[in-house]
């Protein structure tokens, strides 16, 4: 990134200016799958609306969300973006050769080799065992297959209507289909949507860092990118969770509860589900609420700014 220290998240988007229409990078063309778009299992996948209406919105409406959704959500169920690897396809394919070489003693020792038949029954029997266990996951394989197209072409068609959360999940999607990992030029590449405030990018960057995945393991840099989601125009609460994880146990940072905390509370006003580490950390610190802001609009002033109207309605101790 262009900053070279960690920026506190009580700064973070002061001089982070969104642009809605940033130019598109260019990418190849992703061609349709053949055939009608598979339904997916709404009861599975979290879609934020009725599937058909999101799939009328992106292809009738050009809405570039609606786009990125079903996109995602098509990763989602081919098993996120190492589905692109191959990798069940690869197992099928070891199956099937193991199978085929077993079979290929079996018929040798036939001709060349008294044996009974009942070994040679187990043997087959053995044989024809990993052949359904091939043919099983190839089933498997397919779909996944299947889903990740049909994932990589709506994530195209929300990129070209300028969505770019779409374009960061392409860049990253196409990487995996076409090299098997995240190269240094792709790193770049979503390094410069974290730069222009897309919160997505910046907690992918911050993941990348942690796991020291196609980059140097730093939890220092993991920090850093994932402040900045955090902090972000589009506040990635992701990335704000993760940024609060290492705040509470000091990890790429100065070890500091007070700022976990309010990062906690900020999650916990901007989404009710993720109120569990606020209410865990209140029992373990005995933490007697306090008025809202006290603390957190000093420290964090940005985060806190886009929820002063809610908090006239909302209080956490109902949530």
């Amino acid at each position: 990134m262009k900053r070279k220290s960690l920026t506190p998240v009580v700064v973070i988007i002061a001089d982070l200016i969104l642009c809605s229409h940033i130019a598109v990078a260019q990418t190849p063309t992703i061609d349709q799958p053949e055939g009608d778009i598979p339904e997916l299992e709404l009861n599975t996948w979290n879609l934020g609306g009725p599937f058909n209406l999101l799939v009328d919105d992106c292809k009738n409406s050009n809405e570039g969300q609606a786009c990125y959704v079903v996109g995602k959500n098509f990763i989602l169920a081919a098993g996120g973006f190492d589905a692109f690897k191959g990798t069940q396809e690869k197992i099928v394919k070891q199956l099937k050769d193991i199978a085929a070489q077993e079979q290929a003693a079996i018929d040798s020792l036939k001709v060349v080799a008294k044996m009974d038949s009942e070994t040679l029954a187990q043997m087959q029997q053995w044989v024809t065992q990993v052949q359904n266990l091939a043919s099983s996951i190839n089933v498997a394989a397919q779909k996944e297959k299947l889903d990740s197209q049909w994932g990589l072409w709506f994530l195209d068609k929300g990129c070209k209507l300028n969505y770019q959360d779409a374009c960061i999940d392409l860049s990253i999607g196409l990487a995996y289909r076409n090299e098997g990992y995240i190269s240094p030029t792709v790193v770049k590449e979503i390094e410069g949507y974290c730069d222009k405030g897309f919160g997505n990018a910046c907690n992918y960057l911050g993941g990348l860092y942690l796991q020291g995945e196609y980059v140097p393991k730093s939890a220092e840099k993991a920090a850093e990118y994932y402040s900045f989601g955090c902090g972000a125009t589009n506040h990635n609460l992701d990335a704000c969770q993760s940024i609060a994880k290492m705040y509470e146990t000091g990890n790429g940072v100065a070890k500091d509860p007070a700022k976990a905390r309010e990062v906690y509370r900020f999650l916990c006003m901007k989404d009710s589900s993720m109120c569990s580490d606020l209410n865990r950390m209140k029992k373990v610190t005995g933490e007697v609420e306090a008025p809202i802001f006290d603390l957190g609009e000093k420290l964090f002033p940005d985060l806190y700014k886009d929820l002063k109207k809610e908090v006239a309605k909302t209080k956490i101790s109902d949530l």
